[in-house]
C-alpha cells in the first residue's frame, strides 16, 4: 500500500513527460511537506498536541524519506508549532522529492529516464511504469468527489491537498472541475474542527497565505 505521500506525488507527476506538473510546482513542496506529517501520525511517529508537534516514538518506519524526516524531528531541540514544521519540511523538498522517485522506481510504479539537455546537463525524469497504483487512487477520489461515496481518512487527507496544490485541473476532466471544486470544498467544511486534519488543513492554509504574500510583496 502507498503512502499519502507517494500517491500526492504521483498525481503531482505527468505520466508520460516524467515531471512534476507545472501548475503544481509551487504549492506541492507545502503538500508534500503536510503529507509527510499525516503519514507519521499515521505511523503513531508523532502526534499533533496543542498545535505543536510532539515526538512519540524515532523507531524507523522503514520508508527512507519518511525516516529522514523522524531522524529531523528528533534532532530539533526546541517544540515549534505546526506551521513551523510545514515550512521546515518543504525546504528539504527537493530532496524529499528524490527520494520519493526512487523508491517508487524501486517498487515498480515508476521508471527513471535519463535526459540529456543541449548536450551540456543531464537530468532524470520518471514517467509511469505500472499505472494500476494510480489509477486506483483516481477511481476512488472520483467516487468520492462526484459520487458522495464517504471517504477513510486517508482518502480525505489526499483530496484535500490535491485541492490545495492545484491538481484538480490535472485529476478531472473539464465538465468535472466545477463540481468537483464545489464538493470538495463541501467535504473539508463538514470536518469535525477538532479533527487533527483540520488542524493540518488550517495551518497549511495559513503557510500558502504567507508564502504568496511574501512572493508578491517582492
Amino acid at each position: 500500500m502507498l503512502s499519502l505521500t507517494e500517491e500526492l506525488l504521483l498525481l503531482a507527476v505527468h505520466d508520460e513527460k516524467g515531471h512534476v506538473i507545472l501548475s503544481s510546482t509551487a504549492l506541492l513542496p507545502y503538500g508534500l511537506a503536510t503529507a509527510i506529517i499525516l503519514d507519521l501520525i499515521e505511523y503513531n511517529k508523532i502526534n499533533i498536541i496543542d498545535d505543536k508537534l510532539v515526538l512519540l516514538d524515532y523507531s524507523p518506519t522503514g520508508i527512507d524519506f519518511l525516516d529522514d524526516i523522524l531522524i529531523f524531528i528528533k534532532n530539533e531541540v526546541k517544540s515549534h508549532r505546526l506551521r513551523w514544521w510545514i515550512r521546515k519540511i518543504s525546504d528539504k523538498c527537493s530532496t524529499l522529492r528524490q527520494e520519493i522517485f526512487d523508491h517508487l522506481v524501486n517498487v515498480g510504479i515508476l521508471k527513471r529516464e535519463k535526459v540529456n539537455f543541449l548536450f551540456m546537463v543531464d537530468f532524470f525524469r520518471y514517467p509511469t511504469l505500472n499505472p494500476t497504483p494510480e489509477l486506483g487512487t483516481r477511481d476512488k477520489i472520483h467516487k468520492s468527489v462526484l459520487f458522495n461515496i464517504k471517504p477513510d481518512q486517508k482518502l480525505l487527507s489526499l483530496i484535500s491537498l490535491m485541492y490545495f496544490c492545484g491538481l484538480i485541473k490535472e485529476v478531472f476532466p473539464p465538465e468535472h472541475r466545477k463540481a468537483a471544486k464545489k464538493n470538495i470544498k463541501k467535504l473539508i467544511d463538514e470536518e469535525e474542527k477538532t479533527n487533527i486534519l483540520n488542524d493540518i488543513v488550517t495551518e497549511l492554509t495559513i503557510v500558502i497565505e504567507s508564502s504568496t504574500e511574501k512572493k508578491n510583496e517582492k
